[in-house]
């Protein structure tokens, strides 16, 4: 219900002592999250600068009275909006990108476009006009090999038409003399008897026999001679080819004749070496006089395969080939001293000292009771230092 109140304004010192099981706490972190509570400068600016308080006490948003469930409910319906308008903002720049890559795509790829249209021109118009040159010089070369035919070597005083004509003019007895002999030509029948002559002309059956000659497959295969006709070459051809199996054809190894047996299994085989195709051999376990396999080790974590006194081999526990203690420290970049304190560093220890990385700078060992000090050169980097005392002296992992 609404009712007018006079209005002040509110911060969260007031919602919290002001709301009824109200969590102070709980307000500023998840509805404020801001330093200066009256400057709302958070996700709920909005909701809270439309809140006030009536001098009743009341809390009003806009004027109208509301509860605590109800503020709640507001900073919620606002968180989801601000959510909701921040997904849609983020989709709208991730279409926004989507889209300016696209078209960028596109731009590239018609730049690429106009780039191959130009070089295809290019090269065609170069193409072409190599074309027109080649077809010029052809022309030229053409035009001047037949005026040289036709010119054949004649004197230059009778190499146009214009001086042959002349020449005839002057000479009229000559060309008389010519046409009188053109009148005294072979007459028919001696014509007659020259095209009758077999022995120096081609008939049209030999024209075919040449071009496409009439043959028949050889009874038998016989080697090509020299000087054989068409016909009798292309018989002894064909019987060659007719004998052939299929396989030389289809070249599949399934058309072959008196193929052999390939085994698809050992057992087709025949074992004339004598190799071996059982395995009769019996595995046995290590022992002190002989050598076998391992024992699985299962149940035998942190234990290594080793020999007693005696030689017999077994699982057995890892201390009994590394004793004594390790102590380990890091010697820091530039620094040039380490001191160890421990109860099993004494006057009788035996001491090895391990570096990682390797280091053989160590300038000076020093023991004072349980005290061990060393002294290294200086490093370029830090380096890590192990310090075992007694026990065997296999190494630090």
């Amino acid at each position: 219900m609404e009712q007018e109140y006079k209005q002040k304004p509110i911060n969260k010192d007031y919602l919290a002592s002001s709301l009824k099981d109200f969590d102070s706490e709980i307000l500023s972190k998840k509805y404020l999250r801001a330093n200066d509570e009256q400057v709302h400068t958070h996700a709920n600016e909005e909701v809270l600068n439309r809140l006030n308080v009536s001098d009743t006490g009341a809390l009003l948003f806009d004027g109208t009275e509301i509860n605590k469930n109800e503020l709640f409910q507001l900073f919620e319906n606002n968180n989801v909006l601000n959510r909701n308008i921040e997904e849609e903002t983020a989709r709208a720049k991730e279409a926004e990108k989507i889209i300016a890559d696209h078209i960028s795509a596109e731009q590239d790829r018609a730049y690429n476009r106009e780039n191959v249209i130009e070089t295809q021109v290019s090269t065609e118009s170069e193409a072409i006009r190599q074309l027109i040159d080649l077809s010029y010089a052809s022309a030229n070369g053409y035009t001047d090999d037949k005026i040289a035919k036709l010119i054949n070597g004649a004197p230059s005083t009778l190499d146009t038409l214009k001086e042959i004509a002349d020449a005839l003019e002057e000479n009229d007895d000559v060309v008389k003399a010519l046409n009188d002999a053109i009148g005294s030509k072979t007459d028919q029948a001696e014509f007659d008897a020259h095209m009758n002559n077999q022995t120096i002309h081609v008939t049209a059956s030999d024209m075919k026999n040449l071009s496409a000659p009439a043959f028949i497959q050889a009874s038998s295969r016989a080697a090509i001679e020299s000087e054989e006709t068409l016909s009798i070459l292309f018989g002894k051809i064909k019987k060659w080819f007719a004998d052939l199996e299929t396989v030389a054809f289809s070249g599949n190894y399934n058309d072959l004749i008196d193929k052999p047996v390939i085994p698809t299994k050992t057992s087709q085989l025949t074992n004339d070496a004598g190799y071996k195709s059982t395995d009769n051999d019996t595995w046995k376990a290590n022992t002190a006089s002989s050598e076998g396999y391992v024992a699985p080790g299962t149940d035998h974590a942190n234990q290594v395969w080793k020999t007693d006194e005696n030689g017999n081999p077994a699982w057995r526990d890892e201390a009994a080939i590394r004793t004594g203690t390790v102590l380990e420290q890091t010697l820091t970049a530039g620094a040039t001293t380490l001191t160890f304190t421990d109860d099993a560093i004494t006057d009788d220890s035996m001491i090895d000292v391990y570096t990682d990385p390797y280091c053989d700078e160590l300038t000076a060992v020093e023991q004072d009771g349980n005290t061990l000090t060393l002294t290294f050169e200086a490093q370029s980097a830090a380096m890590r230092v192990c310090v075992k005392v007694g026990g065997d002296t296999y190494g630090i992992d």
